[in-house]
């Protein structure tokens, strides 16, 4: 249906942008889902949600250059939604070094969400580089995706002793 939908309206952003995630998320085809969020990508170049879901193919696909400057295009997109804010705060902690994990937390702590988003990708990947707290950066996704009450990071010492 995807594919029916973007060969009736190529030039649609969102369509491209939907269809790519759906190709990485299940991975159907991870050549065409590069190719699709770079078509999203030259069609709506500041479109803060395919920067977004881009930068998180691009990290889950070990893929670290490219998606640090996907993810800072999106950061610098005007009125994030609060979803997509918390999202990049995660990648940005469990990816780029330093690890920064204020900006996620007080995310969280204003209540926000992604609801039924799947992090599993970007947790694994995070920790075979080695991330310095992989049981808290679990934790973390699934609070983000609802699958945890974020009081459940208070168990965390790095959790607690960040303002």
């Amino acid at each position: 249906m995807y594919q029916r939908a973007v060969e009736a309206d190529p030039k649609n952003a969102n369509l491209l942008g939907i269809y790519a995630n759906f190709m990485a998320t299940y991975k159907s085809d991870l050549e065409q889902a590069d190719q699709l969020f770079n078509k999203a990508i030259q069609t709506a170049p500041e479109h803060p949600n395919i920067l977004g879901n881009y930068a998180k193919f691009l990290f889950a696909t070990d893929q670290k250059d490219k998606a640090r400057q996907c993810l800072e295009k999106a950061e610098s997109q005007p009125d994030l939604e609060p979803d997509l804010q918390v999202e990049l705060a995660f990648y940005r902690y469990a990816h780029c070094q330093p690890y920064a994990l204020a900006p996620l937390k007080q995310q969280l702590q204003s209540g926000s969400r992604s609801i039924g988003w799947d992090l599993t990708d970007n947790v694994q990947v995070a920790c075979a580089d080695l991330h310095p707290h992989p049981k808290l950066l679990t934790a973390i996704a699934q609070v983000i995706s609802g699958e945890q009450d974020i009081a459940t990071l208070d168990q965390y010492p790095e959790w607690t002793e960040t303002p």
